[in-house]
């Protein structure tokens, strides 16, 4: 009869090292939701408002939310780790840190502004594609600055301070309301407009036929539809469950 394998005091340790982390990694990731949670917010805000359809955001679930503001919230997360990690490594210093989290903040509020006041010479898609490489750039500063404040908090010994605390606005404030906020916003005014739209059209089994019906988004069994004006304020909404819909032609049908 074969003995049973004993497992080593080494392999114990390593087994409650492992099981001591995985509180911290549940505590990390429902709090990288809940910040998910607020970007998606503002994201959809901003989106909504200028679309004219402000009042859809009580369809949206928190999961939906979350969705939109994925992209920011895998780059701010993924860069935030780097930081940490070469700084660990000895790759890193808060003073480097800081350097390229200015640049970034600089360059995105570049591509925030200067497009939208030239929006008329170059157009809202080339405002949309700068204000996604701005709130991208913004999502990145932030993960920089996650990792100053790692560093800064190691060189006062875990003392947080004054510095600290406005370290973490300057990041929640760039890479959490800045950045989603001017996506939405410029995404609203390209899905907004007939010559630029790329929201799908779709068929009715009823309703007006005059009107032409394109799909911004399905909430459960909600599908918002909007008839695109000359201007925000000449949208026509409708909301209708998936019944009501005959086809939902492709995004590449462009006008």
């Amino acid at each position: 009869m074969s003995e049973v394998p004993k497992i080593s005091n080494e392999a114990l340790k390593a087994a409650t090292s492992v099981a001591s982390l995985l509180p911290q990694v549940a505590a990390a990731a429902a709090g990288a939701s809940v910040l998910g949670l607020f970007a998606g917010w503002r994201d959809a805000t901003a989106y909504f408002s200028s679309l004219g359809a402000s009042w859809f955001m009580t369809a949206l679930t928190p999961s939906m939310l979350i969705q939109r503001a994925a992209g920011l919230m895998g780059l701010l997360v993924l860069f935030a780790f780097l930081s940490i990690y070469n700084l660990t490594h000895g790759a890193a210093t808060a003073k480097g840190l800081r350097k390229y989290s200015i640049l970034l903040v600089v360059a995105a509020t570049v591509l925030f502004i200067v497009p939208t006041l030239a929006e008329r010479w170059v157009g809202k898609q080339v405002v949309y594609y700068c204000s996604v490489a701005g709130a991208f750039a913004s999502a990145i500063s932030a993960g920089l600055t996650i990792g100053e404040v790692v560093a800064r908090l190691v060189d006062d010994e875990l003392a947080w301070g004054g510095y600290h605390v406005w370290l973490l606005y300057l990041a929640v404030s760039f890479g959490l309301m800045q950045a989603p906020d001017r996506m939405g916003y410029a995404r609203a005014q390209v899905d907004g407009d007939q010559k630029t739209s790329s929201l799908p059209k779709v068929e009715v089994v009823s309703g007006a036929p005059e009107k032409a019906w394109r799909l911004v988004m399905i909430a459960g069994n909600q599908f918002l539809l909007v008839s695109l004006g000359e201007t925000p304020h000449s949208h026509t909404f409708r909301v209708v469950d998936a019944n009501a819909i005959s086809e939902i032609r492709s995004s590449l049908d462009r006008p």
